[in-house]
């Protein structure tokens, strides 16, 4: 059975000088044996009709701050005017969660920024718990981190990490009450590749070190 991985950039700009760029980036698993994802087909058809084969998606959004209100399909998450929506395709059942705009310093305006959504279930007060990362890419690094509360129905600004991390388009997965992210350290000069991790119960960050190697293989 043939199974090979790649990325599809997707992106657009237009002559529309009142909207942002937006592109994101698709990291696909393809098997050969030619069995369709329909309810990823119907999350993104756009690329599904090119690779029918795909069987999982992962997503992350590279956006302009200056003018967000093009809609952006995440792997479930569409995202709009800092608002984001939870979709089941196979349902067509949606949520649409409060407004929650950006709060970076004024002088990443003009930069910009990568956004990471993520989803878990926190058993210690049993509430459904989305993270927003949101960081710069312009050199300094800047981030901020929002959690969601489906019980309170609002966001809140959270501890930043630890220190200066850059995420690596990464996906945000949930395992064991954490948030994982694939990222380096920016302190080292040839970045050493970690796993960042988020317990959704203590709202502590932690590590995992991995071996070192190139993170953008």
């Amino acid at each position: 059975m043939m199974c090979c991985y790649g990325q599809v950039m997707i992106g657009s700009s237009g002559n529309d000088k009142t909207r942002a760029d937006i592109g994101f980036a698709i990291t696909f698993e393809y098997w050969g044996h030619g069995i369709a994802t329909t309810v990823l087909k119907m999350a993104i058809p756009r690329v599904f009709n090119d690779f029918p084969g795909i069987v999982k998606l992962h997503a992350f959004a590279i956006l302009d701050n200056k003018a967000s209100h093009r809609v952006l399909e995440k792997a479930g998450f569409i995202y709009q005017d800092a608002r984001v929506s939870l979709l089941n395709p196979s349902t067509g059942e949606s949520k649409t969660f409060p407004s929650s705009p950006f709060e970076l310093p004024k002088s990443v305006q003009n930069s910009p920024v990568y956004v990471t959504f993520g989803i878990g279930y926190n058993s210690t007060c049993d509430d459904y718990t989305i993270v927003r990362m949101a960081h710069e890419f312009g050199g300094q690094y800047r981030y901020e981190m929002k959690l969601y509360s489906l019980k309170n129905n609002s966001w809140r600004n959270i501890q930043d990490l630890p220190h200066p991390i850059f995420h690596a388009g990464s996906v945000c997965c949930f395992l064991n009450g954490a948030f994982h992210w694939f990222s380096y350290h920016t302190s080292y000069q040839d970045g050493l590749c970690v796993v960042v991790l988020l317990d959704i119960s203590e709202e502590k960050y932690g590590e995992i070190q991995i071996p070192r190697l190139n993170c953008w293989e």
